[in-house]
């Protein structure tokens, strides 16, 4: 009669928690990739898409189309039309306390006046020319439609740590740093400013609770 084998049961594989960044467009969805590492989140599985533009509704039909298939999402876009138009300013905040209510681990992470602004700011010596310009490129519209824009930030000497450091003590329109409610500041609707400063202590929170 043969002897059984009593195997040692083997140690289950955490669950990883699923994270979606919600981008604006190409130009995000080709830099933000960059700016963290997702090895330093082992418990966060990490996917990116763009909603491709559109106003700030089109984030929450973005997401009510394809809730039965996200968990946590972080959105990613930019603060210009909310500063521009009192109208669009509501739709932006509808927009937070939609993401708020779907999960209040949800986020968004607004610059001002766009995305381009956390690039140039995570240049050496804060530039005053317009980005595609200090990046080297003939046009504005040239630079939206390099997928090898990382490249060109990097060469200039460019990091994601620059930027922070330089929006770090940057007031804002809207900040939410742990799993509370975001807080709103209307005296900043319209200054530079980027929440993406604190993405990977965000990233980090996720990861540890």
């Amino acid at each position: 009669m043969s002897k059984r084998i009593t195997r040692t049961p083997s140690r289950r594989r955490k669950l990883q928690k699923s994270v979606l960044l919600l981008v604006e467009g190409s130009t995000e969805r080709n830099i933000i990739p960059h700016c963290f590492d997702k090895r330093d989140y082992p418990d966060l599985s990490i996917t990116i898409h763009d909603y491709n533009g559109g106003g700030y509704m089109e984030i929450e039909h973005w997401i009510s189309r394809r809730r039965d298939t996200l968990d946590i999402v972080l959105v990613v876009c930019d603060l210009d039309r909310a500063a521009s138009s009192k109208d669009e300013e509501k739709a932006l905040r509808k927009t937070i306390e939609f993401l708020w209510n779907e999960n209040r681990k949800n986020n968004i992470f607004l610059t001002c006046p766009a995305f381009e602004e956390w690039l140039l700011r995570g240049l050496p010596a804060s530039p005053s020319s317009p980005l595609f310009r200090c990046l080297g490129y003939g046009s504005e519209k040239e630079q939206k439609s390099d997928t090898r824009l990382w490249d060109h930030f990097v060469r200039k000497g460019g990091t994601p740590a620059i930027a922070a450091a330089w929006f770090r003590n940057k007031p804002l329109y809207y900040k939410k740093v742990d799993f509370s409610q975001g807080q709103f500041d209307e005296n900043h609707l319209t200054t530079s400013q980027s929440a993406l400063y604190y993405l990977e202590d965000y990233l980090q929170l996720l990861n540890d609770k």
